[in-house]
This record gives C-alpha cells, sequence and structure tokens, in this order.
C-alpha cells in the first residue's frame, strides 16, 4: 500500500507535503498563524469578505466534532 501524505501550509502560505511515516508527532498550537488584532487593520468590506469565504469552507468540509 502507498504512504498516505499530510500538506502543511506554513506561514508565508507555501504548502510542503510529507509522507505520513516522516511524521513522528502532530501537535495542534494554541495560538493561531493569523495575526493579532487582524480586524483593525481590516475594513469592513475586507472583514466581510473573510466571513463569506470561512463559511463556504465550513459547508464544504464540516468540522469533526472530538
Amino acid at each position: 500500500s502507498t504512504d498516505a501524505e499530510t500538506q502543511i501550509k506554513d506561514i508565508n502560505g507555501l504548502v510542503k507535503t510529507f509522507k505520513s511515516s516522516e511524521i513522528e508527532d502532530k501537535v495542534k498550537q494554541s495560538v493561531s498563524l493569523m495575526p493579532a488584532d487582524l480586524q483593525k487593520v481590516m475594513s469592513v468590506k475586507e472583514m466581510t469578505d473573510v466571513v463569506e469565504y470561512l463559511s463556504t469552507l465550513k459547508e464544504a468540509a464540516p468540522i469533526e466534532k472530538k
């Protein structure tokens, strides 16, 4: 069987692909990569666009409940 892959998007938006067998440990970070207080530098239109985009992601791929 082929080894599953995991993709990670870094802070610069570059996607890196790893074989699952190469990953020793996965840790969910407690801090988002999104800059703090981002809403203070965004217009209302930009913030609305972000929220609308995020809502389309939720519809496309529901979040797993653990």
